[in-house]
């Protein structure tokens, strides 16, 4: 229950609460019965916050894979296969959903009831113990170090006081609170490490609250490395005599000693408190990792320091950093990236600022020769400073000067200028689309648990303010689900009734849609993805993180100085199609395609493909439309690939812009039309 929006724009006059008895008739005509809603209000939208002082193809379990296993697709009409490799994003399983819509899903005991975890390190920004120390396995719930690092740093704080009773329950549980300096700014991470007695770590970032809600109804996302080994003795050795993290040797972005590297840096922003858990994991082999890690620290990042060679900055800093090493494929027309957050903040009432962060989810690197398919061992050989895998050499002591910053974020445009070649003028293409799925009050009230899971959701429109905003993010917004307004019953009681899909925003014929099946499951999930299209058959790169839309959680720049601004802790990762190159098999071609319904790309895998793949170039499509599949034609810039890689989409394919009567869900308004169980929220 995200109560970001409301802790940064300070107290609300009115407390939104659910009334599930307001209407007994009402509540009659119902077949199911109404369950007693018993979550306790969300307290911080009342108050102001002030700094302190000083798996198999046809598989409908929900175990988790036990790593990227790789697979072979083979086709009778292939004279060569082709690598699939499953979604390096996870999502987890919704309780009320059927086993068919939740195939390659995770629940919180497959990630934490494994019995050889040692030590459980939990991030986050509400908890609940119980609920946490339950899904540890029975056998070592009692002797398993948790660490549980939260933002309640006032003593009087409910939340912080409710931790302290709980905690008592369980002598293996040690508090840990996080500095928080901004008066706006929230612990709002989400992450676990997990040290394993089989001299393991693990690597766990997610979307979900510490809490029962969040992982029962409502969309959720969680990436996880894969099992990390202890390095050799001698660097063992050599890492333990070092008092701190190093982070002077320069790594290639997308690498895993860089993010092991920029973990290291977030953990030791916390200052003394997390040291030893520092210490520990600079005895842990990151290479097996394949993504960019990227976070927000409360700090003032200055654009002129920046050392995208040896680091990654905190909030939109580090996210241009990283993408101006993300190669994409070549563009034949205008790519898409999709914004989808469960929070938007108060943005300015003018889109300056979203113009500027439109730039730089713009921003990716140079064109040289292929797209994609670096050999990842090549590069992390390579002192590129600054260089990302697949990327090709950059620049490693790129400087932004705070004029042209600003000017950026006044002019809102990223790669705009002609480039000259010694053989011709090339212009780039036009900025990507931009597109903001945000639910709607109606997809709110019929969701699974009703009104109940519109506490973890928030965006204001009360002030003249909001009204503003809202006018200029409207051309923007799309709906969660792609079923038509019209349906009357909860959604998960009739999952194969679904109303006909709405005309496509990229196209005035709309193609079969691909369905996500999470329509019904609130979301409390953020996802940012470049498409290499309008048509969204292909990814040129995707991030998913706490971050919601927020300027405390990216951050804003301060005058004309070039510092920036970051209010929260945040962490994300993001990865692309280069990354999952084969390591000393040479260059190949890697496609990133979106699936529906699993982790693996085509019918084999048991996910769906958003759109047909040509794997050989020979003109047939080896993933077509399965059952539910959409889109149709190649992917885009596809030929021959090597490597194909799935990427979960928690929402349907193709997109559905706001109808003229669509009003987006506000936690904090009034909404007296009673959703499916009954209920009313004031």
């Amino acid at each position: 229950m995200d109560s970001e929006d409301s802790l940064q724009d300070g107290p609300v006059a009115k407390r939104p609460r659910l009334d599930l008895n307001r209407d007994s008739k009402t509540a009659s005509k119902s077949k199911h019965t109404v369950p007693t809603y018993t979550r306790s209000p969300l307290k911080s939208l009342d108050r102001a916050i002030s700094p302190p002082a000083g798996k198999p193809a046809n598989s409908t379990s929900s175990a988790p894979l036990a790593s990227c296993t790789i697979t072979e697709y083979k086709s009778e009409n292939k004279k060569r296969g082709c690598k699939i490799l499953p979604s390096p994003i996870q999502l987890t399983r919704i309780r009320d959903l059927p086993a068919d819509h939740n195939v390659d899903t995770l629940e919180l005991k497959d990630i934490l009831g494994d019995p050889m975890i040692k030590e459980c390190w939990q991030f986050n920004y509400l908890f609940d113990l119980n609920f946490l120390m339950g899904a540890l396995d029975e056998d070592v719930r009692g002797i398993a170090q948790v660490k549980v690092i939260h933002g309640s740093w006032k003593k009087e704080d409910t939340r912080r006081l409710r931790l302290e009773e709980s905690s008592k329950r369980y002598p293996n549980i040690q508090l840990i609170t996080a500095h928080m300096p901004e008066p706006f700014g929230t612990h709002h991470c989400k992450m676990m490490i997990l040290i394993r007695h089989d001299d393991a770590a693990q690597i766990v970032i997610h979307t979900a609250n510490m809490i029962p809600q969040d992982w029962a109804n409502l969309t959720q996302a969680v990436w996880r490395s894969p099992l990390l080994p202890l390095l050799a003795p001698s660097s063992i050795s050599a890492s333990a005599s070092a008092p701190a993290p190093s982070f002077s040797k320069p790594q290639p972005i997308g690498s895993g000693p860089r993010f092991k590297s920029d973990l290291l840096r977030y953990l030791s922003a916390y200052g003394s408190r997390l040291r030893a858990l520092t210490s520990q994991l600079q005895h842990y082999d990151f290479s097996p990792v394949r993504a960019a890690f990227l976070a927000s620290v409360p700090s003032r990042v200055r654009l002129a320091a920046a050392d995208p060679g040896r680091y990654t900055a905190w909030g939109w800093p580090g996210l241009r950093e990283i993408l101006d090493c993300v190669p994409v494929a070549p563009q034949n027309e205008p790519a898409s990236v999709v914004m989808q957050v469960s929070s938007i903040a108060t943005l300015g009432t003018t889109d300056r600022w979203l113009g500027f962060f439109r730039s730089v989810l713009a921003r990716h690197a140079p064109s040289s020769g292929s797209a994609n398919g670096a050999n990842i061992g090549e590069d992390a050989e390579r002192s590129s400073g600054g260089a990302g895998i697949g990327s090709g050499s950059r620049d490693s002591k790129e400087k932004v000067s705070a004029s042209a910053s600003a000017k950026g974020t006044a002019k809102g445009t990223a790669h705009a200028k002609t480039t000259k070649t010694a053989t011709a003028t090339v212009t780039p293409p036009p900025p990507p689309a931009l597109h903001l799925i945000f639910p709607t009050a109606h997809e709110i009230r019929h969701s699974l648990d009703g009104y109940a899971s519109g506490a973890s959701i928030h965006l204001k429109l009360h002030s003249v303010a909001h009204q503003a905003q809202l006018r200029y993010l409207r051309p923007l917004l799309c709906r969660w689900s792609s079923a038509a307004p019209s349906s009357a019953k909860p959604p998960s009681l009739h999952p194969e009734a679904e109303p006909p899909n709405p005309p496509s925003i990229s196209s005035p014929a709309a193609p079969a849609p691909s369905r996500a099946l999470r329509g019904a499951a609130a979301p409390h999930i953020k996802t940012y993805v470049r498409f290499s299209s309008a048509a969204a058959t292909s990814i040129d790169w995707a991030l998913t993180s706490s971050a919601n839309l927020s300027t405390q959680a990216w951050g804003a720049l301060e005058g004309v100085d070039g510092v920036v601004r970051v209010c929260s802790w945040e962490v994300g990762v993001l990865v692309w199609p280069a990354l999952f190159a084969d390591r000393g098999a040479g260059e190949g071609e890697v496609g990133m395609v979106p699936v529906f319904g699993g982790d693996w790309p085509g019918a084999e895998g048991g996910g769906r493909a958003g759109g047909g793949v040509d794997m050989d170039g020979d003109g047939d499509e080896a993933v077509g439309a399965a059952e539910g599949g959409g889109g149709g034609g190649r992917m885009a810039g596809s030929g021959r690939f090597d490597t194909l890689v799935g990427l979960r989409l928690p929402y349907d394919l193709p997109l559905t812009p706001y109808a003229r009567d669509d009003v987006p869900w506000c936690a904090t308004a009034v909404h007296e039309e009673p959703d499916w169980r009954g209920g009313v929220w004031r």
